[in-house]
């Protein structure tokens, strides 16, 4: 054969590996992307089915009805920490408590929402007149259907008339005519024992608010409800006293123990005004009844520091999150990128180009504990920080390296932790030290052992029961726990909080037959 046959044979020999390699690696990315496409799937399902089997487990809500004559709504301003006011009647009173979502608007726009029973938007400084008719009403009207809200909802919802005190209570308590069933003015409403004739009461008491709060509190037939309405807080404090299920306010439209909104407020009021349950659709209304998750007693100190979480939550805090969510995502697409380029064109020999190579596989890990590390820097109170963004920052990226650090050495653990399996269990038994010798009978401890060669032993042998049931044990153990750590957290902190607050304890022992409550 002459030697240019022999470089065509070559040649042809070198495309045809060549095309056979290509063809191989776009089978190992078709099967790469099909079996990551079944991991997510089984992880989402995985997933999923945690969720159900915990939601099953979750302590179950309430519908926070009315149970007396009458109802008073107290709007506050930056309320996001109990005054001594509120220690006090949350102290004497079982209580519902949480924090409400209000968007930092003025403490008017929080009047309005409640009005329309969706977020709304209008001038912060209404003028009513001494007939309780809101001026200007159009152009607030006008404002608020900018985002879809029609102000005056709340008082069309049925017969029931609605009380206003005070001029943010008028454009929350008004008709759809700007008109208001009852005015008073605040001075008026202290002097006069704190009455009105509706069974619905709005008010906007001001500097007040600390004196009607302790007025209501004291009348048996009235159930108060004070909330949080408007200024530079994201969430304020909402507290509900005059029931007999204390606990934590939720609603559907959050899905969260202790966090609700102003239209779900408004919701829950339309039933008083209607006398009953009232159909949403065509109301506008975007919030649902309020509900509670019953509970023995929220102590203050938990009560502030769960405000202060949800208000850094839905505050400017969460930005800086997003940005390191977008981050991970940046580089997990710029890993998959890489490793698309590098399996199409093939990696060199050389030594760069191979550690060029494993690039992928460094971006792919970081995005991998890009998730848990949130997850971990969520469990430090970076809320309670002056600066809440820089400081969940540097949680985060803390919390990144420790992840990364600890995957990495877990992955070494696990080489190390299967190369010994595989010395020990994976080679044949004439390559390892004395393989000719096995143990005459299975035993929990090797002192206990008899070695026999192995041509003697009559079978191999069963695991002894000591050894099996502890470890099924353990693992059972961990799956529970995997699955009801929600439930068993929220157990443990409903534990802690009664150890913290005895009031309840020893009212519960020490109170006489006629129910009054023992003195604190």
């Amino acid at each position: 054969m002459s030697s240019g046959g022999a470089r065509t044979r070559t040649d042809d020999l070198r495309r045809e590996r060549s095309a056979r390699r290509r063809a191989e690696r776009r089978q190992r990315s078709l099967l790469s992307a099909l079996l990551l496409a079944v991991a997510l799937l089984v992880g989402i399902g995985l997933l999923q089915g945690l969720h159900l089997a915990a939601g099953a487990l979750e302590q179950p809500t309430t519908d926070a009805g009315f149970y007396t004559s009458k109802v008073a709504v107290v709007g506050v301003t930056d309320r996001t920490v109990p005054d001594r006011t509120d220690q006090d009647v949350l102290g004497e009173q079982p209580a519902q408590v949480g924090a409400v979502l209000t968007g930092g608007d003025c403490a008017a726009s929080g009047w309005a929402t409640l009005s329309a029973g969706r977020e709304v938007s209008i001038d912060c400084t209404p003028q009513v007149t001494d007939l309780g008719v809101v001026n200007d009403w159009r152009d607030r009207q006008a404002e608020a259907a900018r985002t879809g809200g029609e102000l005056g909802t709340l008082a069309a919802s049925g017969q029931q008339c609605i009380t206003a005190v005070g001029p943010g209570a008028a454009v929350g308590a008004a008709r759809p005519d700007g008109t208001t069933a009852e005015y008073l003015d605040v001075p008026g409403y202290v002097d006069s024992g704190f009455t009105s004739s509706c069974a619905i009461t709005l008010v906007d008491a001001g500097d007040r608010s600390s004196e009607v709060i302790r007025g209501l509190a004291s009348q048996e037939d009235v159930t108060v409800i004070v909330v949080g309405l408007g200024g530079e807080a994201d969430a304020q404090l909402a507290y509900r006293i005059g029931t007999t299920l204390p606990g934590w306010l939720t609603s559907d439209s959050t899905d969260r123990a202790g966090v609700v909104t102003l239209p779900d407020l408004t919701r829950t009021l339309q039933q008083v005004v209607a006398g009953g349950p009232v159909d949403p659709v065509g109301t506008g209304v975007t919030g649902e009844p309020l509900q509670v998750i019953e509970n023995s007693g929220v102590p203050t100190p938990r009560l502030t520091d769960h405000v202060a979480a949800v208000d850094a939550l839905v505050g400017p805090a969460h930005g800086p999150v997003l940005v390191l969510a977008a981050v991970a995502v940046v580089i997990a697409l710029l890993g998959a990128a890489w490793w698309w380029q590098g399996s199409r064109h093939g990696t060199p020999g050389t030594a760069l180009h191979r550690l060029a190579g494993r690039v992928p596989y460094g971006l792919a890990l970081l995005a991998a504990t890009a998730p848990v590390a949130l997850l971990v820097a969520g469990v430090t109170p970076w809320w309670r920080s002056p600066s809440p963004g820089p400081t969940v920052v540097g949680s985060a990226l803390l919390a990144w390296l420790l992840v990364g650090g600890a995957l990495v050495t877990s992955l070494l653990t696990l080489y190390v932790v299967t190369r010994v399996w595989t010395m020990a269990f994976w080679r044949p038994r004439v390559d390892a030290p004395e393989g000719d010798r096995v143990a005459a009978r299975a035993a929990v401890l090797l002192d206990d052992t008899e070695e026999v060669p192995f041509v003697d032993r009559d079978d191999v042998g069963r695991m002894p029961a000591g050894m099996l049931a502890p470890t099924m044990a353990l693992i059972g153990v961990g799956l529970a726990l995997t699955v009801w750590a929600g439930p068993v957290l929220a157990y443990s902190d409903r534990a802690a909080g009664e150890v913290l607050d005895r009031s309840h304890y020893i009212s519960a022992v020490l109170s006489d037959q006629s129910g009054q409550e023992a003195p604190r």
